[in-house]
């Protein structure tokens, strides 16, 4: 019941963000997480319970597509990494706080009904401060509505530069009624231009689902039992603390442009295949604790390098016209993959630990090879960079290149992937230490120098 209602959240309401503003779609959140807590604590049957789970899991499968979204949306180049893994923190830290209250408050003697409707109060919390959050200024510039953003702007801090293209974004569209039909033209449109960015998100989404990820916290006891370990339960509170330092390491360093995505999720992805490695090993020699040390390094690596990061990859990549409707296509589609894993993993494990174990290594030193090959660096760039048009055929419209004067050989920082990915587009920077570039603009017919 859960898994559906997080995919009829995800694929269903996404596109209620693109279309009427995120805010809105926050507060759609919120309300159903407080009806599904309400309904629950008060289920008097079985089909009525149910159905709360029902309502409490769209909720929070709408949640994990629009707040990422918001997040990106609301924060500078400088910070958005650390913006949206902000939410994996929070995600990691409710998780813990939440199985540390309820373990408490049962063996207290408190009522279920009690705990269950305390889980609500988040949700309350956020929707009475939701009136202060400013909406996005991407969605605002989408929808034409200059004024609004302007003041949007001030309140958030954002660069002149970016205010700027927003502003030429607002002008260009000009205001109009949101509904249902433009979200599904700006789907269309979205996949004529940007389509190889949904399948970039897409394939680093479901890289981090097919990592086991998921299978291995949900069977930790079975994999601790497997490896030796002779009180699995008694290590299960160190898996949440793990996902939790990964998580907050993430957030301190994915923004920081040695690091950045491209290197963090593949350090992050290698870290996993060496853990996996390491478990393939310790379950059939019945090493506890090399277990105990592998799983461990599994999960906070991959909080670290890939948890959070699929998110901000997501936000990145896919346009601001359809950014909560695609990631909640992706997001679900991931599921599915994630799904498989979790139904097979259990009974893979237990046949034979170490083929298991190898094969999700090798799943993992894949994921690595995608973020080396395939994934664009977008650390340090805006979202409008990210998704600008190329020139007209025939430079009509002038496109500032650099003219190389032999002095040296030219060292680019990062490699182009304009023709590679589509209308993302990264621009190559020269080391002027070995060459002096002077930038023309190329029209039509000839070039003159700036």
């Amino acid at each position: 019941i859960g898994a559906l209602g997080g995919l009829v959240g995800k694929l269903g309401l996404g596109w209620v963000a693109d279309a009427y503003g995120r805010r809105t779609a926050i507060l759609i959140v919120d309300v159903l997480l407080i009806i599904g807590t309400v309904l629950g604590a008060a289920a008097t049957s079985i089909s009525a319970f149910l159905f709360s789970r029902f309502a409490l899991w769209v909720g929070i499968g709408l949640a994990f597509v629009v707040e990422p979204t918001y997040l990106a949306e609301i924060a500078t180049k400088d910070s958005r990494g650390r913006f949206v893994v902000m939410n994996e923190v929070a995600v990691c830290a409710g998780c813990l706080f939440a199985f540390w209250f309820g373990s408490i408050a049962v063996s207290s003697g408190v009522q279920w009904r009690v705990v269950l409707a305390w889980g609500g109060i988040p949700a309350v919390i956020q929707l009475a401060m939701l009136p202060l959050a400013p909406e996005s200024p991407r969605w605002l510039a989408l929808h034409g509505r200059g004024r609004q953003l302007q003041v949007v702007a001030a309140k958030l801090g954002i660069h002149p530069e970016e205010l700027r293209e927003l502003e030429k974004e607002a002008v260009a569209r000009g205001q109009h009624q949101a509904t249902w039909g433009h979200a599904m033209q700006a789907q269309r449109e979205a996949w004529q231009k940007h389509g190889k960015a949904f399948w970039i998100a897409l394939g680093f989404s479901a890289c981090s689902s097919g990592s086991s990820i998921y299978a291995m916290q949900a069977y930790a006891v079975d994999i601790f039992a497997e490896g030796g370990v002779s009180d699995p339960y008694a290590v299960l509170p160190y898996l949440g603390v793990c996902k939790l330092l990964g998580a907050v390491l993430a957030m301190s360093v994915s923004d920081m442009m040695i690091v950045g995505r491209r290197r963090l999720s593949m350090a992050g992805a290698t870290a996993c295949a060496v853990s996996n490695l390491l478990l393939a090993v310790a379950i059939p020699n019945g090493a506890g604790g090399l277990t105990v040390f592998a799983c461990l390094s599994f999960i906070f690596c991959w909080n670290l390098g890939v948890g959070g990061l699929q998110l901000v990859v997501i936000a990145e990549l896919v346009p601001s016209s359809v950014r909560s409707a695609w990631a909640g296509q992706i997001l679900a589609l991931s599921t599915l993959v994630e799904a498989t894993v979790y139904q097979t993993f259990e009974s893979s494990l237990v046949a034979d630990p170490r083929a298991t174990m190898l094969f999700y290594a090798a799943i993992n030193v894949v994921a690595a090879l995608f973020a080396c090959f395939i994934l664009p660096e977008t650390a340090g760039r805006t979202l409008e960079e990210m998704h600008q048009d190329p020139p007209a055929q025939g430079g009509r419209q002038g496109v500032v290149e650099f003219q190389e004067i032999p002095v040296g050989i030219a060292s680019r920082s990062r490699r182009p992937f304009q023709g590679r990915y589509g209308r993302l587009v990264e621009y190559a920077t020269y080391d002027t230490t070995e060459v002096e570039a002077v930038p023309t603009v190329v029209g039509k017919q000839h070039s003159h120098q700036l």
